[in-house]
């Protein structure tokens, strides 16, 4: 498993911050953890999670929080004292991608699902790095309502924007995504019809 893997499985893009790794593993934790969900079949999610944050815990033990130039830059933002609407103002009137991209990620990481109100602007941003983000936060608050909106991404989406929701959906296994396979299933190029029935296989085992 590369580290790339690791951090998609906790809805994170490589190099995230170490407090957003936490924050994402704690969320995720709760959302898959059998004694919380009453399902045992969300025992295997669970169990990629801990592996996953384990391992990236470890790897980034050396690493200063403080030293990042990104939370150098953006310190209100990682703070973690930005409220949902503060973020959601950032994300509308950004001009920056990069500050819009952040906006999103806090979003996904303040474990409140009303955040999807903004979110959902997201799916719409002209930067396909915003759009990533927001596939990625919704994944990890488990927006269900969010389904119809990334399948809608993905039908117009480019190649690689496609094969960034499949690499989502194939990480995080996450049940949001049947809409999303059901729609690539049906897509013109073979390849990516060909792996979205792999997984959509996969997805409706019992």
């Amino acid at each position: 498993m590369t580290e790339r893997d690791l951090y998609r499985i906790l809805c994170l893009e490589p190099g995230a911050e170490r407090e957003d790794v936490k924050a994402a593993y704690r969320l995720l934790s709760k959302k898959y953890h059998p004694d919380y969900t009453g399902d045992p079949a969300t025992g295997e999610r669970f169990s990629r999670v801990v592996r996953a944050y384990r391992i990236l815990e470890v790897r980034m033990q050396k690493d200063s929080y403080l030293s990042s130039p990104v939370s150098e830059r953006y310190r209100p933002i990682q703070s973690g004292k930005t409220d949902i609407f503060s973020l959601g103002e950032m994300l509308t009137s950004g001009s920056s991608v990069e500050v819009r991209v952040m906006a999103v990620r806090k979003l996904g990481l303040s474990g409140r699902r009303s955040a999807y109100v903004f979110l959902r602007r997201a799916f719409y941003d002209p930067a396909e790095a915003v759009v990533r983000a927001a596939v990625q936060a919704v994944a990890l608050l488990g927006v269900r309502q969010s389904a119809g909106e990334i399948a809608s991404v993905f039908t117009r989406g480019s190649m690689e924007l496609k094969a960034f929701i499949l690499d989502t959906a194939q990480a995080t296994g996450d049940r949001l995504f049947l809409s999303v396979l059901e729609a690539a299933a049906a897509d013109q190029d073979p390849l990516v019809s060909g792996r979205a029935r792999i997984l959509l296989a996969g997805f409706r085992r019992p």
